[in-house]
Order: C-alpha cells, then sequence, then structure tokens
C-alpha cells in the first residue's frame, strides 16, 4: 500500500503521462508531486520537458536549472554530478541556444531609447553542452551533443568549425540526418562565403588603381566567364 503522503506515485504517473505525450494531465500529476515534495530533482526535471515541449523555454530553463541546482547543492559541486543527469545538462543547452534575451540600447546613442534588440544566448548554450559531453563518454547520445555543438556553432556565423564538429558527430552516428542536412548546409555556406570573400578582394583591388589607369584597360570575356562560373556554382 503506497504512503499517502509520498509524492511518488504522482511523480511516476506524471512521468509516464510525458512518455505518453499527455502533457496537460501530467502536468497535473507533476504539481502535485511538487506541492508534497518540493525538492525532489526529478520533479522539476520532467515539468521542464513539459514546457519546453510546450515551448515555454522561459519557464523550461527555470524548472531544468531548479533540478541541477538540487543535485548540486545550489551548482556548488558541479564536477560531481552524476552522468544520469546529463539529458537535464543537454535540456539546458538546447533552451539557452532558443532563449533571447532583451538589450536596451544606450539612450546616449539612441533618441528612441525605448527601442531593444533580441539576443540569442549561445555561448551559455555552448557551455552547457560541453558539460554534458564531459558527461556522456559513449553512445549514440554522445553523437547528439556534437551535432548541438556543430549547431550552435552554424548559428554563430562560425562555419568551419561547425563543418569540423558535424563531421565528428557523423563518425559517431552515421545515421543522423539532421546532422547530414547541416553539414551540406554549412558546406554550401562555407562556398558561398569564399565567393563572397573573393569578390570583396577583387573590389578592393580594383579601388585600388589608378582610374586612368583602369579606364585605358578592357577586362578579357575569359575573366567574366569565370566570374559568372563560380556565382553559378555557389547557387
Amino acid at each position: 500500500m503506497s504512503n499517502p503522503s509520498s509524492h511518488l506515485p504522482s511523480l511516476c504517473i506524471g512521468m509516464e503521462l510525458v512518455r505518453a505525450n499527455n502533457y496537460a494531465l501530467a502536468q497535473e500529476f507533476l504539481l502535485k508531486a511538487k506541492e508534497i515534495c518540493p525538492f525532489d530533482p526529478l520533479v522539476y526535471n520532467e515539468l521542464g520537458v513539459i514546457y519546453f515541449r510546450n515551448k515555454y523555454i522561459d519557464d523550461a530553463t527555470a524548472h531544468f536549472e531548479k533540478a541541477l541546482k538540487l543535485v548540486t547543492n545550489d551548482m556548488r559541486n558541479k564536477d560531481t554530478l552524476q552522468d544520469s543527469w546529463e539529458p537535464t545538462v543537454f535540456n539546458l543547452g538546447h533552451c539557452y541556444r532558443k532563449l533571447k534575451y532583451v538589450k536596451k540600447p544606450d539612450a546616449r546613442v539612441l533618441v528612441n531609447a525605448d527601442l531593444t534588440t533580441m539576443f540569442r544566448q549561445y555561448d551559455k548554450a555552448m557551455a552547457y553542452y560541453q558539460w554534458a559531453q564531459s558527461l556522456t563518454q559513449v553512445g549514440a547520445h554522445r553523437a547528439s551533443i556534437y551535432t548541438a555543438i556543430a549547431f550552435t556553432h552554424h548559428l554563430q556565423g562560425n562555419v568551419m568549425e561547425a563543418i569540423d564538429v558535424y563531421h565528428e558527430a557523423l563518425g559517431l552516428n552515421s545515421d543522423d540526418t539532421f546532422a547530414h542536412e547541416m553539414l551540406q548546409t554549412a558546406l554550401e555556406d562555407s562556398l558561398a562565403e569564399d565567393f563572397a570573400s573573393s569578390v570583396q578582394l577583387d573590389l578592393r583591388e580594383l579601388q585600388g588603381l589608378n582610374v586612368e589607369e583602369y579606364e585605358g584597360e578592357e577586362p578579357s570575356g575569359d575573366n567574366m566567364n569565370d566570374i559568372e562560373d563560380e556565382g553559378e556554382d555557389d547557387q
């Protein structure tokens, strides 16, 4: 017979409902478990999963962080975190990759000081992904962490770093469809960057020429065809 004061029955039912994607009912049981026992990190983790899947990223972040704080004594013992909590750390990486924060502009620079700019928190996301990476040594899930790191590099515009890590992810799990697709995109982005850089270099060289000398020269047809061919290859 179960203890009526125990939160475990509600927690277990809530967890099963999360697995069944019945988030509304799962939330009811998990909130009941939280009311009975507000110090169980697993309750906060499961609620974080629900909020994340319902796209309440702020709430998901707060609950994942609460779970880790309870496990690590308010984050003072991060180095002793058991690898079983790696999914929570990994999920926090996802949260910060999606989470935006508002940065108000300097009123001394802009007339309208009410304007705001939204920023992604990629650096923080990367820190959590790397922490998750340190907790996972083998298995296909480690490949998912590499893919997440590569994707974050890609979003930051670090295309070459992204390509390298996508390759590492596929070396661990060659069936990772997302990594395959994003690697192809990153390679195309890299080619586009190379082409743009070469065009900018040509423009800088032309701007440095003496105008009278340049007007006295006609561009050859071969050079023009080369530029058109490169452009077609990059599309």
